[in-house]
């Protein structure tokens, strides 16, 4: 019999195409990934790997990323083995003001959380220097280890049917009328039913060429991280001059949110910057080596949210680039795959698709406005 399987491309093995992969290969298509280099891209090497529904004032992009931790969850019951853990969070990281608002939001929008004392707060973070008044304590949140989450999704999907090349660049997509029908790579041509650009900052270099426009900043971010260390906390920790987690061979993974002074300097001068604030934060952690710094630059899309589906005129061409990737994987993974093997639209990404950006630009066209309401 004729294999009746769609051929579907995911081109970019980050986070997002391995994920989207993954989930492809289990609804039973055949499925190819390629990347230029190996899984695990640099936004995704680069990430903090914190899992969250991050600011509330967003009431559906919140409700989204809580079902995307839901999603996540349901995939370690059923992959134990993910480099994933969720042990909640101790969050800081606004002004003090702020915090019991934000709390009230949480609990609004059924967010798992409690509000905690300075008392509570040494008590889990035993290390800390000078402890807030209170902080907001997230139950239902994790990490995904940065280093392995990708390429254990990649596995789980060759597990699954799905073939994956390496160190395979694409040159560019071919069309024939309103479809892609051929991914040109270096090494050969690979005929296609459906192609799926997941390649982070690089997007516009293949949709460009095709018309399509993807507003897209390309923003630098850091990391350092330490020796491993005795155990000092089961939390991911965010604070407004520092954030950490400890990993599972206990060295900590340390990011700060003023990284425009470090990222301008020398790798041995952000080492001593990254050491300072830690230490400033966590007394104990004076003999503490930094290790690594990574640098990365985080594809964000211009007005904050993720972009997927469908992309341009084109009927079996999507895309799907974000920030947040870490959290968002899982649940833009199954409902691209919902999307294109069942052939339904997914309602949840009604409001993250490409097209919204051509609709914003003819409201703020004066001349595209009249013709509308004339």
């Amino acid at each position: 019999m004729p294999n009746t399987k769609p051929k579907i491309v995911v081109i970019g093995a980050g986070i997002i195409g391995a994920s989207t992969t993954l989930h492809l290969a289990k609804s039973g298509a055949d499925v190819e990934l390629i990347d230029e280099s190996t899984p695990s891209n640099q936004a995704t090497i680069a990430s903090f790997g914190w899992i969250n529904a991050n600011t509330p004032t967003n009431k559906n992009y919140f409700r989204f990323r809580m079902n995307a931790i839901d999603r996540w969850k349901t995939l370690i019951a059923e992959y134990p083995s993910l480099p994933v853990r969720f042990s909640g969070s101790i969050d800081w990281d606004m002004d003090e003001n702020e915090i019991e608002p934000t709390h009230e939001l949480y609990q609004e929008l059924g967010y798992d959380s409690d509000l905690i004392d300075t008392k509570r707060i040494e008590e889990l973070v035993p290390t800390l220097e000078d402890a807030p008044k209170v902080a907001i304590i997230n139950h239902s949140e994790g990490v995904a280890n940065p280093d392995l989450i990708a390429n254990a999704f990649v596995e789980l999907a060759k597990q699954h049917g799905a073939t994956v090349r390496s160190d395979t660049k694409v040159e560019w997509l071919d069309t024939t009328g309103n479809q892609v029908n051929t991914v040109v790579t270096q090494s050969g041509r690979i005929d296609c039913d459906y192609v799926i650009v997941c390649t982070g900052t690089q997007t516009g270099t293949l949709l460009s060429p095709l018309g399509i426009e993807v507003p897209l900043d390309k923003i630098k971010g850091m990391l350092a991280r330490t020796n491993p260390l005795g155990s000092m906390c089961d939390y991911l920790v965010s604070m407004p001059d520092l954030h950490f987690w400890q990993m599972e061979d206990g060295s900590l993974i340390v990011g700060e949110n003023q990284a425009g002074d470090t990222l301008t300097t020398s790798t041995k001068k952000q080492k001593q910057l990254f050491h300072e604030r830690l230490n400033n934060r966590l007394p104990q952690t004076s003999d503490t080596k930094i290790e690594t710094i990574s640098t990365g630059t985080r594809p964000v899309p211009s007005d904050g949210m993720p972009i997927v589906g469908a992309a341009g005129s084109f009927s079996n061409l999507y895309v799907a680039v974000l920030h947040s990737g870490i959290t968002l994987a899982p649940i833009i993974g199954s409902s691209l795959a919902r999307e294109i093997i069942r052939g339904e639209t997914e309602r949840n990404l009604e409001d993250y698709r490409l097209a919204r950006f051509d609709q914003l630009a003819n409201t703020n066209n004066p001349l595209t406005a009249a013709g509308a309401s004339a």
